[in-house]
């Protein structure tokens, strides 16, 4: 009994110095890498309204490219909204573009966001390194806070912004009115899905 035990007992050290290869993700280095900032009180990591609705026409104009839609893990919620966008979410928005830009060179990088996650869309352009700022090929947000504010970092020529006519959000005031509720069924997710495409 123990002879047959030996062998695996000797082969065992051998097989513990072996790197532990983890499963590739088939997303992890898409075409297309969209990091998403859901609005505020929206559950989830990309809510129920603009992200889905995002991610679905993206998934049709992109074609054959391959997609990887990414939430923003963060609190969503009205304190930060009020602070000018979260802050630790604004920071995470940053290490994720950061971690995309190095670890999937080859991707294009969109970084989007509704109400308070275009806040984070803001503060995160501000927060990324010039190189990372680089890899990032479109920026879109929706319902915006801080409309008419520019990014900075070099990312204002390849942005767009959606504000429809009657949100008060996109003058700055925390009044939740119908037209901001309406980007994802209005036709403004198409849009950007449009202007996404031509640039990546």
């Amino acid at each position: 009994m123990f002879s047959s035990i030996l062998p695996a007992l000797v082969a065992l050290p051998f097989i513990l110095a072996l790197p532990i290869l983890q499963p590739r993700q088939a997303t992890d280095c898409a075409d297309v890498v969209t990091i998403f900032a859901r609005g505020t009180t929206e559950p989830g990591t990309i809510g129920i309204t603009v992200g889905p609705a995002l991610r679905r026409e993206l998934q049709a104009t992109l074609g054959t490219k391959t997609l990887s839609f990414q939430g923003v893990d963060y609190p969503a919620n009205v304190a930060g909204a009020i602070a000018g966008g979260d802050a630790q979410g604004s920071q995470t928005m940053a290490d994720m573009v950061e971690q995309t830009a190095i670890q999937c060179p080859g991707s294009k990088i969109v970084m989007s966001g509704y109400s308070q996650g275009a806040q984070l869309v803001h503060n995160a352009a501000g927060l990324v390194s010039s190189s990372a700022a680089t890899a990032v090929s479109a920026v879109v947000m929706f319902g915006d806070p801080e409309n008419g504010q520019p990014l900075g970092n070099g990312l204002d020529d390849n942005s767009t912004t959606f504000c429809n006519n009657g949100d008060a959000v996109c003058d700055g005031k925390f009044i939740i009115l119908p037209p901001h509720l309406a980007y994802a069924t209005d036709g403004s997710t198409q849009k950007a899905a449009d202007f996404i495409s031509t640039k990546v």
